[in-house]
């Protein structure tokens, strides 16, 4: 039977794994994974020229056929939306300057995350789009999200501390992500999925770093804490008092 891992024996094979992995990529690949880990990125100087015309590109890479439209079945979503709002307004549908998505506020993120590479940014928006239907629905596509698109339940895990940012930024400035995943209730993963995205797409994505060099994200497994609440979970992560030993006990 093959050993069970927990604690740091887990850790230090997941490391071991990692650090093969990382091996094993090509020099160059390799360096830009350490470039990125530590926030180290060319600055690229936006200007309006540079803006203009990267914004143009995304648009015209969003609708070639070089993205099908099962890639991006939330953007063509968007544009039926954004159509039938025009009719309803009395507004040409050409006046995407009234389409959220479309808007160069929305879009930039897309462009500063992949270092203004249209090809790639208009990847990345799809692909998000796509994650912001599906579990925030036709609404995530027409505004950006309100806490109070948050069922009460979802408001209650949030100010419970299970997703947080941290007050303070990492060396480069990049937010600190927080999220504690229990083992209490498999039910709790949907919830905190949710929770997780709106924190990132209507906080983090905000956030001008965070659109260059991305955030960090802590991630903290508790296997044992069948005894706990919720309360006394959240409040052992805000004091910083939980620690696990090799057999996976607690320590408060």
């Amino acid at each position: 039977a093959k050993e069970k891992l927990t604690g740091t024996k887990f850790t230090k094979s997941v490391d071991r794994v990692w650090a093969k992995e990382l091996f094993e990529l090509p020099r160059e690949e390799r360096e830009k994974i350490h470039e990125e880990l530590h926030g180290v990125k060319d600055y690229i100087e936006e200007t309006p020229e540079l803006i203009s015309n990267a914004l143009q590109e995304m648009d015209n890479q969003i609708n070639s056929p070089i993205i099908s439209n099962q890639e991006k079945q939330a953007h063509i979503r968007a544009m039926e939306l954004h159509d039938k709002d025009c009719r309803r307004q009395n507004v040409p549908s050409n006046a995407k300057e009234c389409c959220y998505v479309c808007t160069k506020y929305f879009r930039l993120r897309f462009l500063r995350a992949e270092q203004y590479n249209p090809q790639n940014a208009a990847r990345r928006y799809c692909r998000s789009l796509n994650v912001l239907h599906c579990y925030y629905g036709d609404i995530s596509l027409r505004r950006p999200l309100y806490i109070s698109d948050l069922s009460k339940e979802e408001i209650k895990f949030l100010k419970d501390g299970m997703v947080q940012m941290q007050p303070s930024r990492d060396h480069v400035g990049r937010r600190i992500l927080f999220s504690f995943i229990p083992t209490i209730d498999f039910s709790l993963f949907t919830l905190r999925r949710r929770v997780t995205i709106f924190m990132i797409y209507s906080v983090l994505a905000e956030d001008i770093m965070a659109q260059r060099h991305g955030i960090v994200v802590v991630a903290c497994v508790l296997p044992t804490v069948s005894s706990w609440t919720l309360q006394d979970l959240s409040g052992a992560v805000a004091a910083g008092q939980y620690s696990t030993d090799d057999n996976g006990s607690r320590d408060r």
